[in-house]
């Protein structure tokens, strides 16, 4: 047990009984620890570490699905909450629908229990409507997945882009309307031009930081 376990073993066990006994006692020695103390123990350390890996996989697949899960439940509850609101029926909501059900007291303290903070039922229809005047089932509900919680990097990251793309538009629309004659030309080019490379920084900057995370 001693020599297998222990790291004193080449003095108080091996040397008496090379002194003591006989010196041909030291090919056992090593033989033994060869065999046993870097080869069988090794392989039972080898056997322990891939149980442990493997229940880690196994813990990681049980969070992701308990997520998932989570996801379907949260899901099924704004599901309700649209229903609730689409009193015509019709599976689209109106700004008079949700302004209407948002107002109430209850609905709100619904929604916070949700981690939803969505007092304001007008600017929320603003944000949730697809371009077309409407709200669907989808719109609501990924709009809705979108505003849980706090903003994230890639929301961020989104919004840069979006800034990046409007400002190029009105560079390159006023540059049109210079040509053209229809505007003077401004002297502020080369700041909005700085300004569209600080923009194109933070999104780089933003980027690197979601990957880091």
């Amino acid at each position: 047990y001693e020599v297998t376990f222990a790291g004193n073993w080449t003095t108080r066990t091996r040397r008496p009984v090379l002194e003591d006994v006989d010196h041909s006692y030291a090919v056992f020695f090593v033989i033994y620890v060869t065999l046993i103390v870097f080869a069988v123990l090794r392989v039972i350390t080898a056997v322990f570490l891939r149980e442990t890996l493997e229940a880690a996989n196994n813990d990681a697949e049980l969070m992701v699905m308990e997520r998932l899960r989570q996801k379907g439940k949260y899901i099924k509850r704004l599901e309700g909450i649209f229903r609730a609101m689409d009193e015509s029926g019709d599976g689209v909501l109106s700004e008079a629908e949700m302004s209407v059900v948002l107002a109430d007291a209850k609905v709100q303290a619904y929604l916070a229990s949700l981690d939803l903070d969505l007092n304001e039922g007008q600017a929320l229809y603003r944000l949730l409507q697809n371009g077309e005047g409407q709200v669907t089932y989808e719109d609501f509900i990924d709009g809705i997945l979108r505003c849980k919680g706090p903003a994230r990097a890639i929301d961020q990251i989104c919004l840069q882009c979006d800034v990046k793309l409007l400002s190029d538009a009105v560079m390159h629309l006023t540059k049109a309307l210079e040509d053209s004659k229809v505007i003077k030309k401004q002297r502020n080019h080369g700041k909005h031009r700085r300004s569209k490379h600080r923009v194109e920084d933070e999104v780089v900057l933003l980027r690197a930081a979601t990957r880091v995370m």
